[in-house]
């Protein structure tokens, strides 16, 4: 398509090139076969890939043949080479409920990977590739520290039928073993890049946390079943101990409490250096119960830290009130306590701003019977505009507060308060780029006609066809069958995102003009290397999992449209819905520029006219100043309707648009409200 670059899948990835090349050269595959059992039984084997076995003996020790020495540890560069990293074992394959967050795991410069499979006999192992062609394989579980250097293998005491840790440390060249267990879970690497190893335990019925080889406990029961809790730069830990129906937190070597009851949300300071939680219903904030609210019965719900890390907001609910509790909203400073408006209803999406001196909430009022739905805004003690439901509250890199909306059935961002583009379906999420850029998915659909007489040119369009679209600030993308939306990357300068898309059941990553290669799966992040000229990501081909590195130097948006300031403007004649005002109101017009990539000779869209009982108005359409049809108000029913006019043929490139208004009667005035412009070639 014009405009569009779109990449070629590598040669050598294609899957039915490679089957065809092994097919065509089954005699050079025979001849490898017996080289490379004569270079096995030498030990000189260390072609691409270097597969290096990890198994256990009868005794239950860990042997590592070809063990990685520090001279051959990860290299820490951006990886800039496509490659294959690893391949999937003979025999096994991906499978969904492993005990690890997600399936595949990779180092964010591409130099390792790691995954999980299992075979038919349901034995799991973990695979962990090199960007130097070595592959490493654990049977069942083992984590890999992000630099790479370090694996923390979940290995059978053969023995006792326990459980233990082997700590492989590929930059000095050692194992560590820990102590036998019962049981073994919750295995984490923690920590400037992943210095420090942290699991959970359990022997002889008693519970333990084991921090970089310090044993903690034990405890009759750690709550949540060992959820553990980590300071954003990972530098700290802290977990629960229940304890005969008491709770206790416990921070590395320091325990707080007894508490009766606790919420499972330990919230470090963005310093890491302060810790606060809710426990008996009341914030505890560096270990001091706070109990300054001047309200009975008041119990607070959630809290957050300031980006400062200097502050505390906390929501406490009063619930005197069993069917209207009220809620307040307070920041502590260290010094004072502020107080602000309280209201009836939920708390939403605390918020600080990025410089720590604003906090930004939303208030629920619904009514759950009979169903009344009412959200605002409060910044402080300012009321924003009430909407039937708001979420996504933040504010973006830059400092802008934004939200989305939810007002008649349409979506829109709210942006320092000024509305935006509306949209038939939810925007799916929004998310802020490093230079305040938002990026977020829309979803619609395209009425699709059959035929349009031509003597007809007002017809209602009962059917229609579904896409999704990226926005990235004021541009628009074109559709797509599915865009996933919680994955996009910004690039370095802000100036560019990268998505993943899914067209005929196979997956590519756009940026703005440029589509990259179509593969099985994307199964990575994407990332922008430094001067933002290249992205990789990793993806999915038959049973070996690839690093792809795309040249995006010369990416454009010539095919993104520039977003309206309105999706759905109104346009309105004066003067008012005065009787007595008798002038004719002049025509008002909307008029913008689109980009057109393809050739088009049909417009749909939908139109209300929302004026004053008995008004009369009359909507000419005009492309480039030629008119290609009219709506009089007189002569269509009230309501939202769709119309349709077929026009003479316009080539691709920028043309202007109008829907221009003209009052037809002069007792009344006649507005219009339009939206869902689209174009075709019929």
């Amino acid at each position: 398509m014009e405009g569009n670059q779109t990449a070629q899948q590598p040669q050598d990835l294609n899957p039915e090139k490679i089957q065809s090349d092994k097919s065509n050269k089954k005699l050079f595959v025979i001849i490898t076969i017996v080289i490379f059992s004569i270079l096995v039984g030498t030990g000189l084997v260390y072609g691409y890939f270097k597969f290096i076995k990890i198994t256990n003996n009868e005794n239950g020790i860990v042997n590592i043949e070809n063990k990685i020495s520090s001279d051959n540890a990860p290299n820490k560069t951006f990886n800039l080479a496509t490659m294959r990293l690893a391949k999937i074992p003979e025999g096994y394959f991906f499978s969904e409920g492993f005990s690890i967050d997600e399936p595949f795991h990779f180092d964010t410069q591409g130099n390792w990977t790691s995954f999980l499979v299992k075979n038919d006999n349901e034995e799991v192992k973990t695979v962990v590739g090199y960007s130097d062609g070595r592959q490493l394989e654990f049977d069942n579980i083992a984590i890999v520290n992000p630099n790479g250097t370090k694996i923390a293998n979940l290995t059978e005491d053969l023995g006792s039928n326990g459980d233990l840790i082997i700590l492989h440390d590929y930059y000095n060249n050692t194992e560590v073993k820990s102590k036998i267990y019962d049981s073994i879970s919750q295995i984490k690497f923690f920590g400037e890049n992943g210095h420090r190893l942290v699991f959970t335990a359990k022997k002889e019925n008693k519970n333990y946390v084991v921090i970089d080889g310090i044993e903690y406990g034990p405890y009759d029961q750690l709550y949540k079943g060992g959820r553990l809790f980590f300071s954003d730069k990972g530098s700290r830990i802290a977990f629960i101990e229940e304890e005969n129906n008491k709770f206790f937190v416990i921070i590395e070597n320091i325990k707080e409490g007894p508490y009766n009851s606790i919420k499972d949300n330990i919230k470090f300071s963005p310093d890491g250096k302060r810790i606060a939680y809710v426990a008996d219903g009341k914030a505890v904030i560096d270990g001091v119960k706070n109990e300054n609210y001047n309200i009975t019965n008041t119990v607070v719900s959630k809290l957050t830290f300031s980006p400062d890390s200097t502050k505390v907001a906390i929501v406490a609910v009063n619930n005197n009130d069993l069917f209207f509790p009220k809620s307040f909203v307070y920041v502590f400073d260290g010094k004072k306590i502020i107080k602000y408006k309280e209201g009836n209803g939920d708390i939403l999406n605390l918020r600080f701003s990025n410089d720590s001196k604003q906090i930004a909430y939303i208030v629920d009022k619904t009514i759950s019977y009979p169903y009344q739905s009412e959200e605002f805004v409060m910044v402080g003690n300012v009321k924003h505009k009430t909407y039937d439901r708001i979420t996504s509250l933040d504010f973006n890199t830059t400092g802008e507060l934004f939200y989305e909306a939810l007002e008649n059935g349409q979506y829109f961002l709210v942006i320092d308060n000024a509305e935006q583009i509306r949209h038939e379906s939810e925007l799916l999420p929004i998310i802020s780029g490093p230079h305040g850029n938002l990026f977020y998915v829309i979803g619609g659909s395209i009425p699709i006609i059959d035929a349009v007489p031509q003597n007809n040119p007002l017809e209602f369009i009962p059917s229609a066809e579904f896409f999704f679209k990226a926005r990235f600030g004021d541009k628009i993308s074109k559709s797509y069958d599915s865009v996933y939306s919680l994955r996009p990357a910004f690039s370095n300068d802000g100036t560019k995102v990268a998505f993943i898309v899914n067209e005929l059941r196979k997956e590519f990553v756009v940026v703005g003009d440029y589509e990259g290669a179509q593969y099985d799966a994307i199964i990575s992040d994407m990332i922008f290397s430094n001067d933002d000229t290249k992205l990789a990501y990793a993806t999915l081909i038959g049973n070996e999992i690839w690093w792809i590195v795309d040249d995006i130097s010369n990416v454009e948006f010539s095919s993104w449209e520039t977003a309206p300031i309105n999706d759905i403007p109104v346009v309105e004649v004066n003067p008012s819905c005065d009787l007595n005002d008798k002038p004719k109101g002049d025509p008002t017009s909307l008029k913008y520029n689109r980009n057109f990539e393809t050739n088009s000779n049909l417009i749909q869209f939908k139109l209300e006219f929302i004026g004053c009982l008995e008004s009369k108005g009359l909507v000419t359409v005009y492309i480039d100043d030629k008119k290609i049809g009219s709506i009089d108000e007189d002569q269509t029913m009230r309501g939202e309707q769709y119309y349709s006019f077929l026009f003479e043929e316009i080539l691709p490139g920028t043309h202007q648009i109008e829907f221009r208004l003209d009052g037809l009667n002069k007792d009344v005035k006649s507005v219009m409200r339009l939206e869902n412009v689209r174009f075709a070639l019929k």
